[in-house]
């Protein structure tokens, strides 16, 4: 059985383009992550030392110019102390 991923062609007939979809999806989630870090006051350095990922890269998420991976994520959430749940309720 094949698994077949339809997204594109449904975004090419409705005159979008997918990967400007994905790109919103990423500076939706980067805004999100950026609101979580500002709340618990944090500044980039210090989240990237606490995470132990480096300040380039968070901006780069925060910038939706990073797609995080599973274990990027729940690095994050653990220093934010937060659900990732929370995370992906993106309004």
């Amino acid at each position: 059985m094949y698994l077949v991923d339809y997204r594109p062609l449904f975004y090419r007939l409705h005159g979008l383009k997918f990967e400007d979809m994905e790109n919103n999806e990423l500076i939706n989630l980067g805004s999100k992550l950026r609101d979580l870090r500002l709340q618990k006051e944090f500044s980039q350095e210090k989240f990237a030392e606490l995470t132990g990922l480096d300040r380039t890269y968070i901006s780069g998420l925060e910038r939706g110019k990073r797609n995080p991976s599973f274990l990027i994520i729940k690095r994050l959430c653990q220093v934010l102390k937060i659900n990732p749940n929370e995370l992906f309720c993106i309004k």
